[in-house]
């Protein structure tokens, strides 16, 4: 670059090299180039001559006119510029932020551009594990207000706790990053945007509790959200980018403040504000050792690595082989407020060994003599020796709880590489190592963190599945009618409790628990086998209870000879006469009798006889207070089953929980909670483990009305809306196929959909294959022809986010219908193939075939078979 008059003619020969990296000079009247530096001919992808006298914008391509780079330029005032994403004329994006500065340039106004590129190795680890379908989001922390009670070593710190509370919540397949300055990237896994702002929406509300531990200033910080889906044809970098600018957005725009006084904390909000100014990508280039060392403790410290490998001998040996370490000791906080030694090491020609502590630095043993946790616990780090020993706190909860030694190579030469801890590597193995055998024990002083669970006890008295829920008076309903001889019907929506109800009139009228019989009306293929089997059960009922699931799906003939046996008390096509033996009979119906008189085929006769006193059993949504023990009953009946140990639900997922409608009742949350169970492995079961988010806040609590203001109320008598399984159903794989569309992942859902119906039906008839081909419409010889295909696609049904929800829907429609008319596999691709004719023009005919699951040709005769019968 040519010497400048106007330019100082001596600088620093580094801060020279520093400051001109990829400077442009640009003509303020002409917009042309009039200088620019071998750096910046190198990051703009061209030669350094062909820069000269070359308008600037023709150095990349399709520029619009809303991008920060171009507006900069043309306000020709001093600004910062944001990170921004540009593609060059080689078509190559790269994303850039920097400075520009009106700087006169010899003797013609001109704008100093200084640029950099933000592609760090953090980045770029980052953007190689963005796939298709992913939604990426930027977190970030604002408001903080820096001085000589907060620093970046404070941001640091938190931003670590942060992440390991975010890690708390997100599934196993999603993706963390390590903080950045004062944000960090989560990649949500094949996850649409609509149920990405939900789980953001649960992060937040998750980690509410975190800044406030880390005293006032934080507790006054502002934790924001920036979310993006990746699409089509988008790189993962322009979307890191486009979050991360969501984020400064919202940062930027959501400030209550129209007026504010000057006073003299501004100047600290202004030094905070430095701190995440261009979010994830504020952190800088910290080398590939810093960014090694910390991929190296993630994945010690993974949950997919062997138990073993989690020890302090590892955590010794990784930071003994980093560059320039010599010694490192890992101190632990005894009963007595001492520190006693849990293990040393030295780093050798030949490789690392444990050594005893006579073998350390006799500088570091004599400052042991005096050295208290309160001197320790408000420090980052203490210096034992000038630039070669240190002592690193270990805090957690904010008490010391042991400390780290690093003793590296003496030199005071800058250019001698050698290895430090950073407050991230610090804070991180802080919160690992209490996790490490034997270390809490040791620490009798620190308390481990425990969080209360409501009815950790739960009732385990009753009957499998069940608590001490009254059901609104259906179980003293219950109790009396039991002892009165009469047929009951027991009347709720499906998964209310309605088979418990029934077991208890069985054991109110004093039947043993083998003598309870369900006749499930639904697997009557015809009028003649219902006769058969009901007319078997009623001759050999002495004792029994009897409960008929779901009557009103027979033949009417068959509910018409039922109503008349159960009327007259007698036997039909008994010859002579006969009473019905001494039994009990229950009725169970998914609603009204009137209802299903008009609407469901129930006959009148049959619905007359059930119609003296109708136990009816409430939706759980209409009794709260059972909510929460239901659910940590079921919780701690499927860890039982699985042999696992879970502490119980965040509060969070206690809020979802409460607020949730369970169109589905106790089966659907008996369902989510297994669901959750089987698809992370955390401690605590979060909302977004459960699938539901929907109005998370801080405020919004259950709580009953009083019985004067309940008094006060208007009463609604019309009837709430409730979805049925099927349209439910729908609705989640309607979801599914905009994401895959989205997301243009072309996911075989057609195939994933006949896999899971195949397996709830065999689910349905355990050891019985001839009636789940009577379900299925198909051979039983079939099921082994379909399992092999199914058993390789099922690693990628389960691990699919979006998949969830159609899978338990489907299981859920299953159990509960009547044998269909027609094939359910052709019924439930016809639901899909509406689906994607909703995008018909937007996708071709190939991807429609491979959503599907089949060949172009066969896609075409079903959509041609699909159509004729719309």
């Amino acid at each position: 670059m040519s010497n400048s008059a106007e330019e100082p003619s001596a600088q620093p020969t580094m801060s020279s090299r520093e400051l001109n990296k990829s400077v442009v000079y640009i003509d303020r009247s002409s917009n042309r180039i009039l200088d620019a530096n071998p750096a910046a001919a190198h990051l703009l992808k061209t030669d350094q001559a062909a820069l000269l006298n070359t308008d600037w914008a023709e150095l990349f391509f399709n520029l619009q006119s809303d991008n920060p780079l171009v507006q900069a330029i043309q306000a020709g005032v001093s600004t910062h510029l944001p990170p921004t994403l540009v593609t060059l004329r080689s078509r190559a994006e790269i994303a850039i932020s920097g400075f520009v500065l009106p700087l006169p340039y010899q003797g013609r106004p001109a704008l100093k551009l200084s640029l950099r590129e933000l592609m760090t190795d953090q980045v770029r680890e980052l953007i190689a594990k963005i796939d298709g379908s992913d939604t990426i989001a930027v977190l970030g922390v604002d408001q903080l207000a820096y001085g000589a009670d907060w620093t970046v070593h404070s941001t640091a710190l938190l931003m670590m706790d942060l992440r390991s509370s975010v890690l708390e919540i997100v599934r196993a397949q999603d993706i963390v990053s390590m903080p950045l300055g004062a944000s960090l990237t989560i990649v949500l896994r094949e996850t649409g945007s609509d149920a990405a702002l939900d789980i953001t929406k649960a992060l937040l509300s998750h980690i509410r509790s975190i800044p406030p531990k880390h005293g006032s200033i934080a507790a006054n910080a502002c934790v924001r959200i920036g979310i993006t889906q990746k699409g089509k044809n988008q790189s993962a970098l322009a979307a890191l980018l486009e979050a991360n600018g969501a984020l400064s957005s919202v940062q930027s725009t959501s400030q209550l403040e129209r007026i504010r006084v000057a006073g003299v904390g501004d100047t600290r909000f202004i030094a905070g504000n430095l701190s995440y100014t261009d979010g994830i990508f504020g952190g800088g280039q910290f080398g590939k050792g810093y960014t090694r060392y910390l991929n190296q403790l993630k994945k010690l410290f993974s949950e997919t690595e062997k138990p073993q490998s989690r020890s302090l001998r590892n955590i010794l040996f990784l930071t003994l082989k980093q560059n320039g370490v010599l010694k490192m000791a890992i101190y632990r906080r005894n009963s007595e407020d001492n520190f006693n030694l849990a293990i040393a090491g030295e780093s050798t020609e030949t490789g690392q060994q444990v050594i005893a502590e006579a073998q350390l630095p006799k500088i570091l043993l004599a400052r042991l003599a005096g050295l208290t946790p309160d001197q320790l616990v408000d420090n980052n780090f203490i210096q034992v020796a000038l630039n070669s020993q240190w002592v690193y706190p270990i805090v957690y909860e904010k008490e010391c709880i042991g400390f780290l030694f690093l003793q590296v190579i003496e030199s005071n030469d800058l250019d001698v590489a050698r290895f430090s801890l950073d407050m991230e590597a610090i804070r991180y193995i802080s919160r690992e190592v209490l996790r490490l055998p034997g270390w809490r024990t040791a620490s009798n002083t620190v308390k481990a963190k425990t969080r209360s669970v409501a009815n950790s006890e739960p009732d385990t008295t009753v009957e499998q599945g069940y608590v001490g829920d009254n059901m609104e008076g259906a179980v003293d309903q219950a109790t009396f009618l039991a002892k009165v001889d009469m047929p009951l019907a027991i009347i709720g929506p499906r998964g209310t409790g309605k088979m418990y109800v029934a077991k208890v009139v069985h054991q109110i009228f004093g039947g043993a628990p083998d003598m309870l019989v369900v006749i499930d009306c639904r697997e009557f293929r015809n009028r003649s086998e219902a006769i058969v089997r009901i007319a078997s059960e009623l001759s050999e009922a002495e004792g029994k209870t009897l409960v008929f699931k779901s009557p009103h799906l027979m033949k009417l003939d068959a509910q018409e000879k039922l109503a008349r046996q159960l009327a007259t008390r007698t036997l039909a096509g008994v010859s002579p006469p006969q009473y019905l033996p001494n039994a009990k009979f229950v009725a169970l119906f998914p609603d009204r009798l009137e209802y299903l008189h008009k609407h469901a085929g129930l006959s009148e006769r049959l619905a007359s006889v059930f119609a003296g006193y109708p136990i009816n059993v409430p939706p759980i949504r209409d009794r709260k207070h059972a909510v929460l023990r239901w659910a940590h009953k079921i919780l701690s009946q499927e860890c039982a089953d699985r042999g696992r140990r879970v502490q119980g639900f965040t509060p969070d997922a206690e809020q979802a929980m409460l607020l949730h409608d369970w169109h589905g009742n106790i089966s659907e949350m008996r369902q989510r909670i297994a669901s959750a169970l089987d698809n992370t492995h955390n401690d605590w079961i979060t909302p977004i483990d459960l699938g539901i988010y929907g109005g998370i806040s801080i405020a919004e609590t259950y709580s009953p009305s009083s019985f004067l203001e309940a008094a006060g109320e208007q009463t609604n008598d019309q009837t709430e809306y409730s979805p049925t399984v099927l349209q439910e159903l729908d609705s989640a794989l309607g979801e599914a196929v905009n994401n895959v569309v989205v997301g243009d992942t072309a996911k075989p859902l057609g195939a994933w959909l006949v896999d899971e119906l195949v397996l709830a039906v065999r689910a349905r008839y355990p050891g019985d294959l001839r009636s789940a081909a009577q379900f299925m419409h198909t051979k039983p010889r079939n099921f082994d022809r379909w399992m092999a295909k199914i058993d390789m696609r099922e690693r990628d049904r389960l691990s699919s986010a979006a998949w969830r929800e159609p899978r338990r829907l489907l299981k859920s429609w299953v159990r509960e219908a009547s044998i269909p008319s027609e094939s359910p596999q052709e019924s439930m691709q016809e639901i899909l193939m509406a689906h994607l004719e909703n995008h018909s023009a937007t996708i071709s005919v190939r991807t429609r075939a491979k959503i599907i699951g089949v060949s172009i040709p066969t896609y075409q005769k079903r959509y041609e078979k699909y159509k004729k019968k719309v």
